[in-house]
């Protein structure tokens, strides 16, 4: 079926070029710029789309990276400066803030790294929060972030991993 067609369309378009050879040289114009249309441009348009959409969505990414961690620099200073009563268990204490505030879906591990440090790990956790939670830790208890690592994986929504840290004894307070 294939075959006679060509041979048709062949027939046709050499008859054409001997009849009227400008119409043929216009027709084999538009079809050549057809088909670079479609070969060559239609898929760099696509490629370029699809680089920008993940270019803008890593720029978001980055934005709000570092909106999170002027954040948690900010925490980590107010840390410095004042004095809170140490915390006889920060391992205990944590898991008890967790229990109250019935994350126990969003958190995927909590382990004591030493006697004043606590490393936990949260999973899909409304940013705000987290970071609400966070501040509340520290004002209550002292206890404040040694170490993050934040991954957005929606808006909003964070995985994240703390160490956090509780002034032991023998801590010196850093206040004049």
């Amino acid at each position: 079926m294939a075959k006679p067609f060509y041979n048709n369309l062949l027939q046709k378009s050499l008859k054409l070029k001997q009849e009227n050879p400008f119409l043929f040289l216009i027709g084999c114009i538009v079809l050549g710029l057809l088909l670079y249309y479609l070969i060559i441009l239609m898929p760099l348009n696509q490629l370029f789309i699809q680089r920008q959409g993940r270019i803008t969505k890593e720029l978001d990414d980055f934005k709000w990276m570092a909106r999170a961690s002027h954040e948690i620099l900010r925490l980590q200073k107010l840390s410095l400066h004042e004095k809170h009563n140490p915390i006889e268990s920060p391992f205990a204490y944590i898991n008890q803030q967790i229990n109250e505030q019935s994350w126990s879906d969003m958190v995927t591990d909590v382990r004591q790294i030493d006697e004043n440090q606590v490393q936990i790990s949260f999973k899909s956790i409304p940013y705000s929060t987290l970071m609400t939670w966070i501040q509340d830790l520290y004002q209550k208890s002292g206890i404040f972030v040694a170490e993050a690592t934040m991954e957005r994986t929606d808006p909003g929504i964070v995985n994240a991993l703390f160490v956090l840290r509780s002034r032991g004894p023998d801590d010196k307070d850093t206040k004049s």
